[in-house]
Formats: C-alpha cells, sequence, structure tokens
C-alpha cells in the first residue's frame, strides 16, 4: 500500500462558526492510496481533530485512521454508486423548507428563531451554551417556536443537562459529544471524519466544512447508506474561494454536477505528489 499527499489552503469568506477566526485559512491535505483512489482531510484543530502533521506522522507510522481508509475505499467505488436526487437544508440562510443555522450564543440563538421564516429550523450550537444557558433557552421557547425546531445540535457539553432537556422533550442531535451515554433521538454523521454511524433513530449526513472533494465523498456516503427522504447538510456553498460548483438545485431537490466532478478530479490529479509510504 503507497501513499501520496499534497497539501492544500482553504480561503474562508467569512467566520465559519463560533470557534473560526474571521478569514482565517484552513489548511488541509489531499491523499491517494496506490495512485489510484483519492480523499482529503481537512482537521478542525478546534475540536481536538489531529493536526495535518500528526496524520502525516500517524502514516508514517502505519496507523492511517480508518475514516481514511473508508473513504479510500468509497473513492474506489464511486463509479458503482448510483446517483439520485436529494434533500439539503438552506445553510446559515433561510429556506422554503428547512434550514440550519450555526448559532454562537443563547441571545443569538433566540434571535435566530425570532428573525427566520423558514418554516423547520435546526440549529448548531457546538456546545457554546453553559448548563444554565440550556436549560434557559428551552423554557423560554413556546410551544409554537419548539414545533418549529427539527433538531438542537451539541447544545451543551453538560450531559446531565442534555438528559434534563430529554426528558423534557427536546429535539437533541448529538455531533461532537460522542462520551456521552444519554440516547439521543437524531445523530450527525461526517464522512469526512467518522469512523461509522452512532445508533440513534435518525441520522443526518454532513460534510465537514471541507474542501469540495470532502463534500463529493460525503454525498457519495450518502447515496450509498442515507435516508434521501431526510433533509441532509451536505451542500454548504459559499464558504471558500474558488469552490467547485457541485450540485445543481431544482426547488429543495439537488443533483450532482458531472461536469464539475470531472474538473475536480483532473485538478486533484495534476497536483504535485509527494510519496509518504
Amino acid at each position: 500500500m503507497g501513499i501520496s499527499i499534497s497539501h492544500f489552503e482553504l480561503m474562508p469568506l467569512g467566520s465559519l462558526n463560533a470557534l473560526h477566526k474571521n478569514k482565517q485559512s484552513r489548511l488541509g491535505l489531499y491523499l491517494c492510496l496506490d495512485e489510484k483512489y483519492y480523499t482529503e482531510y481537512t482537521p478542525w484543530h478546534q475540536f481536538g481533530d489531529a493536526s495535518v502533521e500528526d496524520l502525516i506522522q500517524l502514516i508514517k507510522e502505519n496507523k492511517t485512521p480508518r475514516f481514511l481508509m473508508n473513504l479510500f475505499e468509497l473513492d474506489s467505488k464511486k463509479d458503482q454508486i448510483s446517483h439520485r436526487e436529494f434533500k439539503n437544508h438552506g445553510f446559515n440562510c433561510e429556506s422554503e423548507f428547512v434550514s440550519k443555522y450555526k448559532v454562537t450564543s443563547l441571545s443569538h440563538a433566540l434571535k435566530t428563531i425570532e428573525t427566520s421564516q423558514t418554516p423547520k429550523l435546526r440549529l448548531d450550537f457546538n456546545n457554546c451554551l453553559e448548563s444554565t444557558q440550556a436549560m434557559t433557552f428551552w423554557s423560554e421557547l413556546s410551544q409554537k417556536e419548539r414545533f418549529r425546531l427539527d433538531y438542537l445540535e451539541d447544545i451543551t457539553e453538560c450531559e446531565s443537562t442534555v438528559l434534563r432537556l430529554l426528558e423534557l422533550g427536546a429535539p437533541l442531535a448529538r455531533d461532537r459529544n460522542s462520551s456521552h451515554q444519554a440516547k439521543y433521538p437524531i445523530s450527525i454523521f461526517k464522512p469526512n471524519i467518522d469512523e461509522v454511524i452512532s445508533e440513534a433513530p435518525k441520522a443526518i449526513y454532513s460534510s465537514y466544512m471541507t474542501s469540495s472533494l470532502g463534500i463529493y465523498q460525503s454525498y457519495l456516503s450518502l447515496m450509498q447508506g442515507g435516508d434521501l427522504e431526510e433533509y441532509h447538510g451536505i451542500v454548504t456553498p459559499n464558504l471558500y474561494e474558488n469552490e467547485f460548483n457541485l450540485f445543481e438545485q431544482k426547488g429543495h431537490f439537488h443533483k450532482i454536477n458531472d461536469k464539475s466532478i470531472t474538473l475536480l478530479y483532473e485538478m486533484i490529479k495534476g497536483l504535485e505528489w509527494k510519496q509518504l509510504v
């Protein structure tokens, strides 16, 4: 098994979440297995991901993470995967059906609910609320406002508060709180970094605010095993400079743009590669 690498840098058009400084670039790594299969790695060090340098060291030590091998395998099967339309929530913007917003504080979350006109909302807190704030947030919502909430993602790190909110009927979703034993009704599955889908009645597939290759491979994973009746979080447009236009949209349905995928792989294959192992 031979793995080659090529470094890249993503240039954000603005702040990406509560822990990301405005327009701070993100460093990532393209990887190639046996000169045939490709994937990428764009870590969030703010959330504890291994750095690019640490990942390179793991590969040199023959400790390539399982999720990367899963992505290489996915790339090897991409021509056999059936392409279908899928539904995607609006990302930090209004939509006719479902929108997901990154929120950074209690007041921000309440203001988003107050001002948004989208019928169903998904709020991603990235664990920004303390225990008391999380309880305050839920208690201040009217029944009508609660009904509009499709899910609340990583509302707090405090597991006892999570358990209490679940008892009160809050629609909680888990992304980063993997150590929690609480039975979340919804899980966020990110093929770019997650090894397996956590057990939950509903799984939402999501890209990792990553490069175009990473977004495409999240889409492939959805096509392979996701519930296409659900709204997912694959499409995250206008995050970085020089993005590929991977999808075409009609109403709330998205479909793959084959020409963009061809151009994407031509670009990747034309990069300067360094043999690692």
